[in-house]
């Protein structure tokens, strides 16, 4: 498990990608090669990835196939 400062920072951080919707979907796929439709999509899956990771979510979303 990483040390509670780095989580706390990557939980900020998401945080801050989530509010200013700052990542393009080109740009996710040119870091993950996972293409998503629209950026709607796209930050609808992030945020369910944030409840996962940050909020104890029960089951990690899946991205698109």
């Amino acid at each position: 498990m990483a040390a509670p400062e780095t989580m706390e920072g990557l939980r900020l951080g998401f945080q801050r990608l989530l509010r200013e919707r700052s990542l393009s979907r080109g740009e996710y796929c040119d870091l993950t090669f996972i293409e998503f439709e629209t950026d709607a999509e796209l930050y609808e899956y992030l945020q369910e990835v944030y409840v996962f990771l940050f909020l104890k979510g029960e089951q990690a979303p899946r991205p698109p196939d």
